[in-house]
């Protein structure tokens, strides 16, 4: 890599607290060891920003080709691009605290310490984000079934959806879950394949080239596998392709906003009459009679205190928008995985989220992105169906955009920012009297959005 990186012979003890040499080391662990974060759109400029701060990202319009003579003029064209803009409104860090008695160990052993496992769970919650955003096409484009497992078929089921949606041929990625790069891996004409690319998580997740992708596998895509705490029913009467309404033989405990899979692909219902279920999307595969139907259980929110001393409604339950924390539910059914899908509310078309951290001591979940709506105390947090969600998509179909924060007075502590290939990190030390000891943090300012829904489609499996 480009940057600078120090060998191991640097091992004095001043070494062991100089931030440029955390701040390096750090960015070459964090690059290696994501595996989305790395395939998709990049945008790093060495531009100060503050939490909250909008960086707006363009998206070039087609252009049309026209035909002429020699007699003829050419038709000008404006150049019109499509802004987008990415709130920079992740701020991930890791803190620690080495004690002064630890100063005398060389930057080697405190790199195996502490910060491999500090830039570890950075790129962790980084490339759950990025995998996150398999939530924004699981709903739009789509092939295969949750119940069927992954096959050559439906590779080529998500090739034909990027095909027809005009998606470039070249610098397609298909992220598989563990659960489906098994599944994968089981034919022949998936086993044999060398193992390269860069950099190293890359390389150990590559699969190879096939069907016109490359294919990846990555820990951190959506894959879950609690399907209890579940209505059931079936479908009453064949449904064709296109149609808004399942009739189902019970609607007993479906409620609007509830996700639902049908014949193993997954619908939100929008209302309920009786029987008859209002689904969004509209169907997209014929469904035949009987098919079997799942109906996820939802939770509710807990949350009867206001949020005010972070920023909330004082006179509102519940979580404002841009609540960034944990989301605390009642767990009156299954709390929902890492890597689920949930929605808040009944109306069945808000947003979806993706699950990257849950904690079953607190009975709380922590999304991808902060709180776009307010959620109000009491909410149905609504599951998502079981399964894998496996990504197939262009670099273009996604941006994650990173800034440097700013560095604190340099009477207080020292910090460096390191950058490359679309990425930055700071670390900051700074020296606590009453711990006695130099605490060491590490941070990103991020943001993530969705730049074409066209260039992205879902394997179900």
């Amino acid at each position: 890599m480009d940057f600078l990186y120090l060998p191991p012979m640097f091992e004095n003890d001043n070494d062991a607290l100089v931030p440029e040499i955390w701040a390096q080391e750090s960015l070459m662990i964090l690059e290696e060891n994501m595996v989305v974060g790395n395939l998709v759109h990049r945008d790093f400029e060495n531009k100060i920003a503050a939490y909250g701060d909008v960086v707006n990202t363009r998206k070039p319009n087609a252009f049309e080709a026209s035909r002429k003579t020699d007699n003829e003029d050419v038709v000008v064209q404006d150049a019109i691009s499509t802004n987008i803009p990415v709130p920079l409104n992740q701020h991930w860090y890791v803190s620690f605290t080495i004690k002064d008695g630890e100063e005398s160990k060389s930057f080697q052993s405190l790199v195996a310490q502490y910060l491999r496992p500090q830039a570890l769970a950075i790129a962790q919650a980084v490339d759950r984000v990025v995998s996150g955003r398999v939530a924004q096409f699981a709903m739009v484009n789509r092939f295969g079934s949750l119940a069927g497992g992954a096959t050559d078929a439906n590779v080529l089921g998500v090739r034909k959806i990027l095909n027809n949606n005009k998606c470039p041929m070249q610098g397609r990625n298909l992220v598989l879950t563990s659960d489906s790069e098994t599944d994968l891996l089981a034919l022949d004409k998936y086993s044999d394949v060398d193992r390269s690319g860069s950099p190293e998580a890359l390389r150990q997740a590559f699969l190879g080239q096939k069907r016109g992708f490359d294919i990846y596998m990555a820990q951190n895509m959506s894959s879950t596998l609690d399907d209890s705490d579940i209505t059931t029913t079936t479908v009453s009467g064949a449904v064709i392709i296109g149609a808004s309404t399942i009739t189902v033989a019970s609607g007993t405990g479906i409620i609007a906003g509830a996700f639902i899979s049908v014949a193993g692909t997954p619908y939100r219902v929008t209302n309920v009459a009786t029987a008859v279920l209002t689904v969004s999307p509209t169907v997209d595969k014929a469904i035949a009679n009987g098919a079997a139907v799942k109906s996820y259980d939802a939770d509710t929110v807990n949350q009867a205190s206001t949020t005010t001393a972070l920023g909330g409604d004082g006179t509102t339950a519940g979580y404002r928008s841009g609540w960034h924390k944990a989301i605390v539910l009642d767990v009156g059914v299954v709390l929902p995985e890492v890597g689920a899908l949930v929605s808040f509310g009944t109306s069945g078309t808000s947003a979806i989220y993706s699950v990257v951290a849950r904690s079953t001591a607190t009975g709380s979940i922590t999304l991808d992105r902060p709180v776009e709506v307010a959620i109000a105390d009491g909410a149905a947090c609504n599951r998502g169906p079981t399964g894998s969600l496996n990504f197939a998509f262009h670099r273009n179909a996604c941006a994650m955009v990173t800034r440097p924060l700013v560095a604190p007075r340099s009477n207080l502590a020292d910090s460096y920012v390191a950058s490359y290939n679309g990425l930055g990190i700071r670390v900051v030390v700074t020296y606590e009297g009453r711990g006695q000891g130099h605490l060491v943090t590490a941070d990103l300012l991020m943001g993530v959005a969705t730049l074409d829904t066209e260039y992205g489609a879902v394997l179900l499996a």
